[in-house]
């Protein structure tokens, strides 16, 4: 089943069951920012609605997502149900209805009575802001009609949150961190979203050498008769990540000391 074919039947399965609840469907992430590799990427979905739902309809919606993941991508569906009035007025972090990922699948497959509910979720707002700027629509009002003002100081908070663990035991790590690190930093420099692929294929311009080989061994994940593999010494990519690691810090810094620098200036 083809990733065209799962929203289309989840589409199709939303609309007939949430009914006029549904203020609409959006697409966020590597799909939507047309960077979507089957082996390495999920498919994020945000579900708006007027009014929180039942428990039996969380529980159809569950099976219907369990049914997807299994004719979906290898990271599976990443799905969470949100409330109107939480993403028009957004207090971070942000609250949802009901979530589902992969990392719930096999207790929802398991335990019927279980539900991810009634929470808050840090990333969400990096979710939101992925939207509103890059998302697309796939049932119901225009994105910037539904979404509200993103503070920047809680997105930024948000991405720091998911980089405090960065790990390179693995190659699914270091793919991950890397590219993240890499789009978070462009993000940082120029205020413009991009996708994990988008950052690494600009860092290329930029970085040489075993650096330049240390993005293209993450790239060739996603793009493997483009980018080739590089032997490269743990050190090395160690000291990129730490290096990328303080940067971004720094960066972070100094935009907040910016921030706080213009709100106080009152000439």
């Amino acid at each position: 089943m083809n990733i065209k074919d799962i929203l289309e039947d989840l589409k199709v399965f939303v609309h007939s069951h949430v009914k006029e609840n549904l203020i609409g469907i959006y697409i966020h992430g590597s799909y939507a920012m047309n960077s979507y590799y089957h082996a390495y990427s999920d498919i994020d979905l945000l579900i708006i609605v007027k009014s929180p739902l039942s428990h039996e309809l969380k529980r159809q919606l569950v099976e219907k997502l369990i049914t997807l993941s299994k004719s979906g991508p290898q990271k599976g569906i990443e799905l969470s149900v949100l409330l109107e009035a939480d993403v028009t007025e957004i207090v971070h972090p942000v609250k949802f209805d009901l979530h589902f990922s992969n990392a719930h699948l096999q207790r929802y497959e398991k335990d019927k009575k279980y539900m991810c509910e009634n929470g808050i979720d840090p990333d969400l707002i990096a979710h939101l802001k992925v939207t509103k700027e890059r998302g697309v629509v796939l049932l119901g009002k225009p994105v910037n009609e539904v979404i509200g003002e993103i503070r920047e100081e809680d997105f930024i908070n948000s991405i720091m949150y998911d980089l405090n663990d960065v790990s390179i035991e693995t190659e699914i790590d270091r793919t991950y961190y890397l590219l993240n690190l890499l789009r978070f930093r462009y993000y940082l420099r120029d205020g413009k979203i991009y996708s994990k692929v988008e950052g690494g294929k600009k860092a290329l311009e930029e970085f040489d050498g075993d650096r330049s080989a240390i993005i293209e061994n993450a790239l060739s994940n996603y793009e493997p008769v483009k980018y080739a593999k590089n032997i490269i010494c743990e050190d090395e990519i160690k000291s990129f990540f730490d290096a990328l690691t303080h940067e971004i810090k720094s960066m972070v810094e100094m935009k907040c000391f910016s921030d706080v620098f213009k709100a106080n200036d009152t000439r």
